[in-house]
């Protein structure tokens, strides 16, 4: 992810907004079945998840100005995370050596997230830090597939249930800050 923050002149505050990607995993696995008149086939389905954050960030940071190779700092965070399900089924039918189109069926959902951490800076040269922090960013609840729900019928569709949830999570970062 990447945060931006510029500092208010003369003051030890920050203010700015942070995008983020993580990658929630996957899952795969192939059925086979048969029916009368297709014959044999096999069902491919995969799922993958991802959640996308968008905070807007304010930063105390005491030592903004100095010169000291230091600089520990708190913030506060608050905005949403997008999160993406994408599940797929692909088909292939023996008899015929062929893939049947993909079915793709992608769902988004939303939820709202505030939260606090606090960080570390340590210079590395002028302008350049390496910089570890932690947040616990609390969510609003969401809706989304319950991957341990999803039914392979012998006629090759699906089903599947969806469950409910908070989304807070406790988040660790390392990475490097450049302040011109």
């Amino acid at each position: 992810g990447i945060t931006i923050v510029a500092p208010i002149k003369q003051t030890i505050l920050a203010l700015g907004a942070e995008l983020g990607y993580y990658y929630m995993g996957n899952t795969s696995s192939t059925s086979e079945y048969s029916e009368v008149g297709i014959g044999d086939y096999d069902v491919t389905s995969s799922f993958s998840g991802s959640m996308i954050p968008f905070h807007m960030v304010a930063r105390i940071d005491p030592l903004m100005s100095s010169d000291f190779p230091i600089h520990p700092y708190i913030e506060g965070i608050a905005g949403f995370k997008v999160f993406n399900f994408v599940r797929e089924f692909d088909t292939y039918i023996y008899r015929t050596d062929e893939n049947l189109p993909t079915e793709k069926e992608v769902n988004k959902s939303l939820a709202w997230s505030y939260g606090f951490g606090g960080g570390i800076r340590v210079k590395i040269t002028d302008g350049f830090f390496i910089n570890a922090k932690a947040h616990k960013v609390f969510g609003s609840e969401t809706k989304y597939t319950d991957t341990r729900s999803i039914e392979f019928h012998q006629d090759g569709t699906y089903s599947y249930g969806t469950t409910k949830s908070k989304t807070d999570v406790y988040r660790f970062t390392l990475g490097i800050s450049i302040i011109p």
